[in-house]
Protein backbone atom coordinates (compact mmCIF):
# COMPACT_ATOMS: atom_id res chain seq x y z
CA UNK A 1 0.00 0.00 0.00
CA UNK A 2 1.28 3.50 -0.97
CA UNK A 3 2.14 6.22 1.54
CA UNK A 4 0.01 9.17 1.35
CA UNK A 5 0.87 12.46 0.34
CA UNK A 6 2.15 15.06 2.49
CA UNK A 7 -0.87 17.05 3.30
CA UNK A 8 1.19 20.47 3.55
CA UNK A 9 3.37 20.17 -0.26
CA UNK A 10 1.76 16.67 -1.79
CA UNK A 11 5.22 15.06 -1.81
CA UNK A 12 6.58 11.77 -1.23
CA UNK A 13 6.25 10.56 2.87
CA UNK A 14 8.02 7.83 4.28
CA UNK A 15 6.70 5.95 7.35
CA UNK A 16 7.72 6.77 11.08
CA UNK A 17 6.37 5.06 13.47
CA UNK A 18 2.60 4.54 14.91
CA UNK A 19 1.11 5.79 17.94
CA UNK A 20 0.84 3.14 20.80
CA UNK A 21 -2.49 2.08 23.07
CA UNK A 22 -5.82 3.21 20.95
CA UNK A 23 -4.27 4.62 18.65
CA UNK A 24 -2.76 0.95 17.38
CA UNK A 25 -4.53 1.39 13.54
CA UNK A 26 -2.57 5.03 13.26
CA UNK A 27 0.61 5.63 11.36
CA UNK A 28 2.82 8.55 11.50
CA UNK A 29 4.53 9.83 8.49
CA UNK A 30 7.27 12.32 7.60
CA UNK A 31 7.38 14.28 4.56
CA UNK A 32 10.55 13.77 2.56
CA UNK A 33 10.28 16.75 0.79
CA UNK A 34 9.92 19.04 3.48
CA UNK A 35 10.35 17.13 6.31
CA UNK A 36 6.44 17.74 7.68
CA UNK A 37 5.32 15.25 9.99
CA UNK A 38 1.30 14.09 9.85
CA UNK A 39 -0.43 10.65 10.99
CA UNK A 40 -3.56 8.90 9.17
CA UNK A 41 -6.13 10.91 10.20
CA UNK A 42 -4.28 14.21 10.22
CA UNK A 43 -7.09 16.56 8.35
CA UNK A 44 -9.94 14.91 10.36
CA UNK A 45 -12.29 15.48 13.36
CA UNK A 46 -10.37 12.41 14.89
CA UNK A 47 -7.02 14.41 15.08
CA UNK A 48 -5.60 14.66 18.48
CA UNK A 49 -8.12 12.75 20.11
CA UNK A 50 -6.01 9.44 21.42
CA UNK A 51 -7.80 6.90 19.53
CA UNK A 52 -8.99 5.00 16.47
CA UNK A 53 -12.56 6.68 14.98
CA UNK A 54 -14.33 3.74 16.05
CA UNK A 55 -13.84 4.01 19.45
CA UNK A 56 -14.85 7.18 19.34
CA UNK A 57 -17.64 7.03 17.44
CA UNK A 58 -19.13 3.84 19.67
CA UNK A 59 -18.16 6.45 22.92
CA UNK A 60 -20.29 8.86 21.38
CA UNK A 61 -23.21 6.36 20.49
CA UNK A 62 -22.87 5.21 24.09
CA UNK A 63 -23.23 8.49 26.02
CA UNK A 64 -25.53 10.57 23.23
CA UNK A 65 -27.95 8.18 21.95
CA UNK A 66 -27.94 5.75 24.36
CA UNK A 67 -27.81 8.22 27.61
CA UNK A 68 -24.99 6.53 29.30
CA UNK A 69 -23.06 8.32 31.88
CA UNK A 70 -19.86 8.84 31.56
CA UNK A 71 -18.86 6.71 34.19
CA UNK A 72 -20.79 3.00 33.20
CA UNK A 73 -19.79 4.09 29.19
CA UNK A 74 -16.13 3.76 30.60
CA UNK A 75 -16.99 0.41 32.80
CA UNK A 76 -18.62 -0.68 29.37
CA UNK A 77 -15.74 -0.37 26.74
CA UNK A 78 -13.37 -2.02 28.96
CA UNK A 79 -15.84 -4.62 30.36
CA UNK A 80 -17.17 -5.40 26.69
CA UNK A 81 -14.11 -4.81 24.53
CA UNK A 82 -10.97 -4.64 26.86
CA UNK A 83 -10.73 -0.82 26.19
CA UNK A 84 -9.04 1.23 28.78
CA UNK A 85 -10.56 4.75 28.40
CA UNK A 86 -11.31 7.48 31.55
CA UNK A 87 -14.42 9.10 31.95
CA UNK A 88 -12.47 12.47 31.41
CA UNK A 89 -11.61 11.08 28.52
CA UNK A 90 -14.86 10.44 27.20
CA UNK A 91 -15.89 14.12 28.38
CA UNK A 92 -13.12 15.31 26.18
CA UNK A 93 -14.22 13.70 23.06
CA UNK A 94 -17.70 14.43 23.55
CA UNK A 95 -16.58 18.17 23.93
CA UNK A 96 -14.23 18.46 21.04
CA UNK A 97 -16.69 16.69 18.78
CA UNK A 98 -19.68 18.91 19.93
CA UNK A 99 -19.72 21.32 16.83
CA UNK A 100 -18.55 18.67 14.53
CA UNK A 101 -21.04 18.37 11.30
CA UNK A 102 -21.78 14.20 11.11
CA UNK A 103 -21.53 12.83 6.86
CA UNK A 104 -24.97 12.20 6.93
CA UNK A 105 -27.97 13.83 5.16
CA UNK A 106 -29.40 17.13 6.47
CA UNK A 107 -32.72 15.96 7.55
CA UNK A 108 -35.73 17.69 5.31
CA UNK A 109 -37.46 19.86 7.86
CA UNK A 110 -41.28 20.54 7.29
CA UNK A 111 -42.54 23.54 6.87
CA UNK A 112 -44.47 23.21 10.07
CA UNK A 113 -42.80 24.27 13.29
CA UNK A 114 -43.36 23.58 16.74
CA UNK A 115 -41.56 26.18 19.82
CA UNK A 116 -41.29 25.33 23.45
CA UNK A 117 -39.41 26.68 26.62
CA UNK A 118 -38.53 23.94 29.49
CA UNK A 119 -36.70 24.58 32.88
CA UNK A 120 -33.19 22.88 32.82
CA UNK A 121 -31.51 22.66 36.25
CA UNK A 122 -27.37 22.28 36.94
CA UNK A 123 -25.54 22.93 39.95
CA UNK A 124 -22.32 24.89 40.14
CA UNK A 125 -19.63 24.69 42.60
CA UNK A 126 -19.52 27.44 44.81
CA UNK A 127 -17.14 28.33 47.90
CA UNK A 128 -18.88 26.48 51.00
CA UNK A 129 -20.90 23.84 49.33
CA UNK A 130 -23.11 23.54 46.04
CA UNK A 131 -26.25 25.63 45.03
CA UNK A 132 -29.21 25.24 42.46
CA UNK A 133 -29.12 27.29 39.09
CA UNK A 134 -31.92 27.06 36.55
CA UNK A 135 -31.46 27.85 32.91
CA UNK A 136 -33.95 27.62 29.86
CA UNK A 137 -33.88 25.53 27.11
CA UNK A 138 -35.40 26.41 23.51
CA UNK A 139 -36.67 23.78 22.03
CA UNK A 140 -37.57 23.88 17.82
CA UNK A 141 -38.59 20.63 16.19
CA UNK A 142 -41.29 20.35 13.02
CA UNK A 143 -43.64 18.25 12.46
CA UNK A 144 -42.01 15.42 11.42
CA UNK A 145 -40.66 15.26 15.10
CA UNK A 146 -37.13 16.47 13.51
CA UNK A 147 -35.04 18.77 15.87
CA UNK A 148 -34.77 21.90 13.70
CA UNK A 149 -32.59 23.86 17.39
CA UNK A 150 -32.06 23.60 20.87
CA UNK A 151 -30.96 26.55 22.14
CA UNK A 152 -29.70 26.68 26.20
CA UNK A 153 -30.29 30.33 27.90
CA UNK A 154 -30.01 32.10 31.03
CA UNK A 155 -33.00 33.82 31.29
CA UNK A 156 -36.69 33.83 29.58
CA UNK A 157 -37.05 36.61 27.83
CA UNK A 158 -37.75 37.81 23.88
CA UNK A 159 -34.18 38.36 23.20
CA UNK A 160 -33.34 34.94 24.01
CA UNK A 161 -36.64 33.52 22.24
CA UNK A 162 -35.36 35.49 18.91
CA UNK A 163 -31.95 33.68 19.50
CA UNK A 164 -33.20 30.49 19.51
CA UNK A 165 -35.61 31.17 16.49
CA UNK A 166 -32.87 32.93 14.46
CA UNK A 167 -30.69 29.19 15.02
CA UNK A 168 -33.77 27.46 14.07
CA UNK A 169 -33.71 29.51 10.33
CA UNK A 170 -30.20 29.28 10.32
CA UNK A 171 -30.36 25.54 10.80
CA UNK A 172 -33.39 24.66 8.24
CA UNK A 173 -32.36 27.51 5.73
CA UNK A 174 -35.87 28.74 5.78
CA UNK A 175 -38.72 30.34 7.55
CA UNK A 176 -41.34 28.15 8.59
CA UNK A 177 -44.97 28.78 6.92
CA UNK A 178 -46.85 27.79 10.50
CA UNK A 179 -44.78 28.50 14.06
CA UNK A 180 -46.93 26.94 17.17
CA UNK A 181 -46.43 27.77 20.52
CA UNK A 182 -48.08 27.72 23.59
CA UNK A 183 -49.40 31.31 25.42
CA UNK A 184 -46.19 32.86 26.67
CA UNK A 185 -46.52 36.21 25.64
CA UNK A 186 -42.85 36.44 23.61
CA UNK A 187 -43.55 34.51 21.07
CA UNK A 188 -45.65 36.56 18.84
CA UNK A 189 -42.80 39.44 18.39
CA UNK A 190 -40.20 36.54 18.34
CA UNK A 191 -41.63 35.45 15.73
CA UNK A 192 -42.67 38.69 14.09
CA UNK A 193 -38.84 39.79 14.43
CA UNK A 194 -37.31 36.32 13.34
CA UNK A 195 -39.58 35.21 10.47
CA UNK A 196 -41.37 38.88 9.37
CA UNK A 197 -45.46 38.46 8.46
CA UNK A 198 -44.69 35.25 5.83
CA UNK A 199 -44.94 33.20 8.95
CA UNK A 200 -48.60 32.33 10.62
CA UNK A 201 -47.86 32.05 14.51
CA UNK A 202 -50.70 29.36 16.26
CA UNK A 203 -51.00 29.69 20.18
CA UNK A 204 -52.04 26.05 20.53
CA UNK A 205 -50.81 24.00 23.54
CA UNK A 206 -52.60 20.41 24.90
CA UNK A 207 -55.88 21.01 23.30
CA UNK A 208 -55.26 21.00 19.12
CA UNK A 209 -56.64 24.36 17.51
CA UNK A 210 -58.33 24.59 13.62
CA UNK A 211 -57.63 27.09 11.37
CA UNK A 212 -56.67 27.53 7.65
CA UNK A 213 -53.16 28.60 6.23
CA UNK A 214 -53.32 29.48 2.42
CA UNK A 215 -56.03 27.26 1.40
CA UNK A 216 -55.34 24.47 3.54
CA UNK A 217 -57.43 23.15 7.14
CA UNK A 218 -54.78 22.77 10.03
CA UNK A 219 -55.26 20.66 13.03
CA UNK A 220 -52.64 21.37 15.50
CA UNK A 221 -51.50 21.38 18.94
CA UNK A 222 -47.80 21.68 21.04
CA UNK A 223 -47.70 18.27 22.00
CA UNK A 224 -45.14 17.15 19.89
CA UNK A 225 -42.99 19.29 21.35
CA UNK A 226 -43.89 18.27 24.32
CA UNK A 227 -42.97 14.92 24.35
CA UNK A 228 -39.76 15.92 23.04
CA UNK A 229 -39.28 17.79 25.91
CA UNK A 230 -39.46 14.53 28.00
CA UNK A 231 -36.78 12.87 26.39
CA UNK A 232 -34.19 15.55 26.77
CA UNK A 233 -34.97 15.69 30.19
CA UNK A 234 -34.41 11.71 30.35
CA UNK A 235 -30.37 12.34 28.96
CA UNK A 236 -30.10 15.29 31.20
CA UNK A 237 -31.06 13.03 34.18
CA UNK A 238 -28.84 10.22 33.18
CA UNK A 239 -25.92 12.80 32.69
CA UNK A 240 -26.84 14.39 36.13
CA UNK A 241 -27.10 17.61 34.53
CA UNK A 242 -24.18 20.10 33.62
CA UNK A 243 -21.78 21.88 35.43
CA UNK A 244 -22.25 25.70 33.44
CA UNK A 245 -23.94 27.13 30.73
CA UNK A 246 -21.33 26.59 28.47
CA UNK A 247 -21.10 22.82 29.07
CA UNK A 248 -24.60 22.52 28.93
CA UNK A 249 -24.79 24.42 25.28
CA UNK A 250 -22.18 22.03 24.04
CA UNK A 251 -24.38 19.08 25.26
CA UNK A 252 -27.70 20.07 23.72
CA UNK A 253 -25.66 20.51 20.22
CA UNK A 254 -24.37 17.59 20.32
CA UNK A 255 -27.89 16.32 21.60
CA UNK A 256 -29.75 17.75 18.94
CA UNK A 257 -27.16 16.46 16.09
CA UNK A 258 -27.68 12.98 17.86
CA UNK A 259 -31.14 12.96 17.83
CA UNK A 260 -31.65 13.81 14.39
CA UNK A 261 -29.01 11.36 13.13
CA UNK A 262 -30.53 8.23 14.85
CA UNK A 263 -33.72 8.46 13.09
CA UNK A 264 -32.27 7.31 10.13
CA UNK A 265 -28.78 5.76 10.59
CA UNK A 266 -26.29 4.67 13.72
CA UNK A 267 -23.93 7.33 14.85
CA UNK A 268 -21.18 5.06 14.72
CA UNK A 269 -21.85 4.47 10.85
CA UNK A 270 -22.43 8.60 10.23
CA UNK A 271 -19.02 9.21 11.67
CA UNK A 272 -17.08 6.73 9.93
CA UNK A 273 -18.76 6.32 6.46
Amino acid sequence: MNNPLCPVCAGQSSRNGSLKELKAEVFKYVCTRCSACFSTFTGTVFHYLNAVPRVVALSLELVNQYGLPLRKASHFLAKRFGLSVPKSTLGDWNCKLAGVSLKVEKPSFTSVWHVDEVFVKHQERLPGGKRKWFDYLWVVCDDANNVVALHLSADRSEKSAVAALEKAKATAGFSPRILVSDEYCVYPNAARKTFGRQTMHVTAHFAATQFICKGEAYSLSNNRVERLNSTLRHRLRALRGYKNLASGARFFQRLASTLNTCRSTDLADAILN
